[in-house]
């Protein structure tokens, strides 16, 4: 028997969205040693961005507003409610929630590159939900928010169901934490472009992420600070 149609939801919340940050990394291009390397990376990047960018518009200069339309942009990359066809911006409506998610996603990759003992940091964004949302939090869509993985198939031909069909985005239960609630989002302008969070120290110990640190001060020991 067929599951009900979501109720439609207006949810009057903001939401927290946490993302790795990296604001001095250098693009992949820029790794060759030989120049006409580069610049052939560069050229092969270049197409591959116009691949990609389907029907979004250039990503503004604004933190905030990449962190919005970046996850659209995201193609061949299977979450719970895509088969990577389609990008889609998860989010949670609490702080805790957010970095819980964050984590089992990163465990997942860093287990799977065998990654050693490291830290790395992450920054939140906090937004507002500004189109309705179909509610997934009743008992007759349970099966949508199991926590394995191996379930994902059925959500995500759930979702691209409901995507189809002109849905903004779900609300549903979180996986990774009891009583947490996240949002996946299916286009921009269902979301506020948002403002710039806390920043955080995940810490990997080479099998989990043991410890999440809230960094409250940054010092800046940059050659140009000194220089001043």
């Amino acid at each position: 028997m067929p599951a009900p149609s979501p109720t439609l939801l207006a949810v009057r919340r903001k939401w927290t969205r946490v993302v790795r940050a990296n604001p001095d990394r250098r693009p992949l291009t820029e790794l060759f040693a030989n120049r006409e390397d580069r610049a052939a990376a560069r050229e092969v990047a270049a197409i591959a961005n116009d691949a990609l960018a389907g029907p979004w518009p250039p990503i503004p200069r604004q933190s905030g507003a990449a962190v919005r339309l970046a996850p659209f942009r995201a193609l061949g990359q299977p979450s719970r409610f895509s088969d990577g066809a389609y990008g889609m911006l998860y989010a949670a409506l609490d702080t805790e929630t957010a970095i819980a998610e964050t984590v089992f996603h990163s465990e997942r990759h860093l287990r799977a590159t065998a990654e050693g003992p490291i830290e790395f940091s992450m920054r939140s964004y906090v937004g507002k939900v500004a189109k309705p949302l179909e509610d997934l939090r009743g008992a007759a869509f349970e099966h949508l928010r199991q926590e394995a993985v191996e379930t994902w198939p059925v959500c995500q031909a759930f979702g691209r169901e409901r995507r189809s069909a002109g849905a903004w985005g779900l609300l549903y239960s979180s996986a990774r934490r009891p009583g947490g609630e996240c949002i996946g989002i299916f286009r921009p302008d269902a979301v506020s472009v948002p403002d710039l969070g806390a920043l955080y120290r995940y810490c990997w110990n080479g099998a989990t992420i043991h410890r999440v640190l809230t960094i409250s001060e940054v010092r800046d020991f940059s050659p140009a600070y000194r220089a001043a």
